[in-house]
């Protein structure tokens, strides 16, 4: 028998220890640390001394919410006349319908200039109405348009709008379905368009109903300050050769909203 000379030293923190089974995978660590990208579990696992099976076993959680599409390629042939191409495109429905019980938008926007115009519809079945005043406009504007693009929508590929662009003379190429990047540049005007909308209201703590004044307004200020292929030209330039001035520009705000609404009512006799 020997005898020892012992201290019991008791510590300051509960000691850790950190145990894993033999069945113990690299993929059930990958679930238990909340899906983290399995390198940086294994750096994790070693220095917790912790020595688990790495494999190559695919995670179908992964796949499913970190997956993402892969970028298109750039377009090779583009429009280089001011009025060769319509893109169009619908955006909605909204979560509030506007004043003029509108929930839907229509965008047309030229390729070339990024020219666009905004219409506002209740139903989808309104959208051979706002075509046919559109095609109007770009008539007296004295362009020649022979080619819009649009999805597969059934509000764009129904009888009317088909017969509306057969009696001017277009044609009418349809994207593939659930590839919105074949309609992009409606797609890309769409998106500044809402997020601006969302902005203005949020500023200027006006109801959401007021949307499409909202986005009359972004839709004015992005013709007249908008890019273009053209180094210098904004949309309306190139759409009809003249200067826009800013000068006349103001910041959307409730004070000035009401102050237009007591004067208008100011004007108009009562019945």
């Amino acid at each position: 028998m020997y005898a020892l000379a012992i201290r019991v030293c008791i510590p300051r923190h509960a000691a850790e220890v950190y145990l894993a089974k033999q069945a113990e995978t690299l993929q059930i660590c990958h679930e238990r640390l909340g899906q983290h990208n399995k390198r940086h579990v294994m750096k994790l696992l070693k220095q917790h001394v912790i020595n688990v099976e790495a494999n190559k076993e695919s995670c179908d959680g992964c796949a499913l919410g970190i997956g993402h599409q892969q970028g298109f390629g750039t377009q090779t042939s583009r429009p280089n006349m001011v009025a060769e191409q319509i893109n169009a495109d619908v955006c909605g429905p909204m979560t509030e319908r506007s004043v003029c019980v509108a929930r839907y938008y229509v965008c047309f926007e030229y390729v070339y200039t990024k020219f666009s115009r905004v219409s506002f519809i209740n139903t989808k079945s309104e959208v051979a109405d706002c075509l046919r005043k559109f095609l109007i406009e770009v008539k007296i504007a004295g362009h020649v348009t022979k080619v819009l693009l649009s999805d597969g929508s059934k509000e764009f590929d129904c009888k009317d709008a088909q017969k509306l662009l057969e009696e001017h003379g277009f044609t009418h190429p349809l994207t593939m379905p659930y590839n919105p990047a074949q309609n992009g540049a409606a797609e890309q005007e769409i998106r500044p368009i809402v997020e601006s909308v969302c902005s203005l209201l949020h500023a200027s703590g006006l109801p959401k109903k007021l949307w499409p004044e909202a986005c009359n307004t972004v839709g004015y200020i992005l013709n007249r300050t908008g890019p273009t292929q053209v180094e210098g030209k904004t949309p309306l330039e190139l759409w009809t050769g003249s200067y826009a001035t800013l000068c006349h520009l103001r910041a959307l705000d409730r004070m000035l909203c009401a102050d237009y609404q007591i004067e208008k009512t100011q004007v108009v006799p009562k019945e």
